[in-house]
Order: C-alpha cells, then sequence, then structure tokens
C-alpha cells in the first residue's frame, strides 16, 4: 500500500487546521485507488471535520474488481461507524454490465435506509445504447417517488443530437406524465452553432410553447468572440427584447464581457433592450444600482470587485469577495463570501 499526505502549513511553518478543524489529510493507495482517508488535527490526532464540513475523521472506498467505487463509509476518530452531518454512513453504487452507473443509495451507521443532502434515498438512473443518461429518477426510503430540492421533481428525462450533445432536460411526474420545474417550465431546450458552442436557451411549458419565466423571458441568446470567449448574453421573450424583472441582477436585458490576458473576465458591463448603457439592480442582501463590474482576482480567486455607475469614472461600491457575497463573472448569478 502506498500513502499519500497533504499538509497545512501556516507562516510559522507549522501545521494550521483550516475552517473545518483539518490541519493534514492522509490518503492510502492499492493498486492506484484511494482506499482510506484519515483525517488530522494541528497536533497529528486523528479528527473529525467540523460542524461546517462532513463530521467524519475516517473514510473508506471499496471498489469492484474493474476499479470501480462500490461502497463509500464514514467512521468516527475511533474508527466507529458514524453518519456524516447529512445523517448517512455508507453510500453503495451500482452498475449495468457495461459499467456505467445506474443506482445510487445511501444508509445509516444502523444499515438502515438514509437520505442525501437533498433528502434522496436512492438515484436511479436509465441509460441509452450509447451509455447516456436519459433519465433519472429520485426515491424515497420506502421506494416511493419523491421530489429533489433542486429542481424539485420526481424524475428528469434528457435527449441528445447526432453529435452526443445535450439537446433537450425535461421534467417528469413519473414516466409518463409532465410536470412544471419549481419556476414554472416543464423543458429546456439548447441550441449551438457550427462550432459547437451553445448559442441559445429556450424555455417550454408542457404543451411545448414558450415560456415566460417571472424575470420576463423566455429565450435566453448568447455568442461569442473569435477565441471562443462568450462576448454578450442576451434576453428575449420570443423575439422581443426584455428586461429582467425578477432576481438578484434585474433591470438589463444584455450583459457584454471584457477579457485579460488570461482568459479570466476583466469586466462587464450591462445594457437595456436598445444597446444603451444602463444600471442594473443588484440585490446582495442590500440592494444597489451598478452598470460595470471590474473584478479582481488573487490567481483565479476573485477577491474584490469593483462597482461603476453608467458614466461614472470612479466605482462606487468596492465588494471584498473575501467578506461579502459578490456577482459571479457571468454577472447573473450571485457567490457566496469567497473564503
Amino acid at each position: 500500500d502506498n500513502m499519500i499526505t497533504n499538509e497545512i502549513i501556516g507562516v510559522n511553518e507549522e501545521l494550521t487546521m483550516n475552517s473545518y478543524g483539518v490541519a493534514k489529510v492522509a490518503y492510502t493507495y492499492k493498486g492506484g485507488l484511494a482506499v482510506k482517508e484519515i483525517r488530522y488535527d494541528d497536533k497529528n490526532n486523528i479528527t473529525r471535520a467540523s460542524a461546517a464540513g462532513d463530521g467524519i475523521a475516517i473514510i473508506r472506498y471499496e471498489y469492484n474488481n474493474k476499479g470501480y467505487e462500490i461502497n463509500r463509509t464514514y467512521y468516527d476518530e475511533s474508527d466507529h461507524q458514524i453518519n456524516n452531518q447529512s445523517g448517512y454512513q455508507k453510500v453503495v453504487y451500482q452498475y449495468s454490465p457495461a459499467d456505467m452507473l445506474t443506482n445510487v443509495e445511501y444508509f445509516d451507521k444502523d444499515q438502515m435506509p438514509a437520505v442525501d443532502e437533498t433528502g434522496i434515498h436512492q438515484y436511479i438512473y436509465e441509460r441509452d445504447n450509447k451509455c447516456r443518461v436519459i433519465r433519472k429518477a429520485y426515491f424515497d426510503k420506502n421506494n416511493n417517488p419523491v421530489q429533489d430540492n433542486f429542481d424539485q421533481v420526481y424524475m428528469i428525462k434528457y435527449k441528445y443530437d447526432e453529435y452526443g450533445r445535450s439537446v433537450s432536460t425535461a421534467y417528469w411526474k413519473d414516466n409518463t406524465t409532465k410536470m412544471e420545474r419549481w419556476n414554472g417550465y416543464h423543458e429546456n431546450l439548447t441550441k449551438y452553432n457550427d462550432e459547437g458552442q451553445e448559442t441559445e436557451f429556450l424555455y417550454l411549458d408542457q404543451n411545448g410553447n414558450l415560456f415566460k419565466s417571472n424575470s420576463g423571458y423566455s429565450r435566453q441568446v448568447v455568442s461569442y468572440n473569435a477565441d471562443a470567449s462568450i462576448a454578450e448574453r442576451k434576453y428575449f421573450d420570443n423575439n422581443t427584447p426584455i428586461v429582467l424583472s425578477d432576481g438578484a441582477i434585474k433591470s438589463i436585458h444584455c450583459i457584454r464581457y471584457a477579457y485579460d490576458a488570461n482568459g479570466r473576465v476583466a469586466y462587464l458591463e450591462y445594457f437595456d433592450g436598445y444597446g444603451n448603457a444602463t444600471n442594473a439592480s443588484i440585490s446582495l442582501g442590500e440592494v444597489f444600482d451598478c452598470h460595470k463590474i471590474e473584478f479582481v482576482y488573487k490567481g483565479s480567486r476573485i477577491i474584490q470587485e469593483n462597482c461603476y455607475l453608467v458614466n461614472n469614472a470612479a466605482p462606487s461600491k468596492i465588494i471584498d469577495c473575501l467578506k461579502s457575497d459578490y456577482v459571479n463573472t457571468n454577472g447573473i448569478n450571485t457567490g457566496h463570501k469567497n473564503q
């Protein structure tokens, strides 16, 4: 067996604990596969990750004779079985004869059915003759269909084009009964250009008609620069330009992006349906207006955002991304403080 350790070293060149109370992780490998993981504190004592983590000290991995993981189990500092913070001690994976994942189940330390952090006991995956997932269904501890807590549906079906690209994601109550995702649409379609880039996202109701979201759009259109980076993102209701009316980022029709020499988004700007610069209304706990967001990085990590109003050369707001929530580089979603 081989062992590899990852250590967190502080400025004093000694072990120091991360925010989960772990200073070192030792991995044991057998045949090139990780079979055991042990967490340590800064005194080299085996320790459980804090409540902010998974609450586990030791993890064991088991594999089938083809090298696919079939069991993952959790233990405390004394190597006793223990449930993680989500309430399960064991994860069981099953595969098809073609070695494709078909089933994932969760059990507690008493080997009774348990649920994961999304409230699901069992995931079942159906695949086509090219091994692509075409159906995913969720079940509770009694093997009854259950809604997940992300899309809030019982089943998802997927379709692909002749190149294997995802073109449809649809939401179902069962194999024959359609239903809507939590935000009202039944299906979303993806279109591609000749270079294989995603250029359009459409949202449909159960009858196949365009569905207008609470923000006012039924289509999202994306264009690209010559280097394949995203140039701009626009929102429409059918063919009519709209201004987003709901969400953390609203009062805008278009987002345009600029990049630095490392390919990172250097800044983005918001525009209205006529192509004029406009201030977005942004909600990050407090609500403020902003036309341009300039990103400051440390490596690949965003540490600061400078926010400007239309026609203002000085930032009207500066966000410390290590201490506050911030706007993601896509300009439409928000991120949690980047600690």
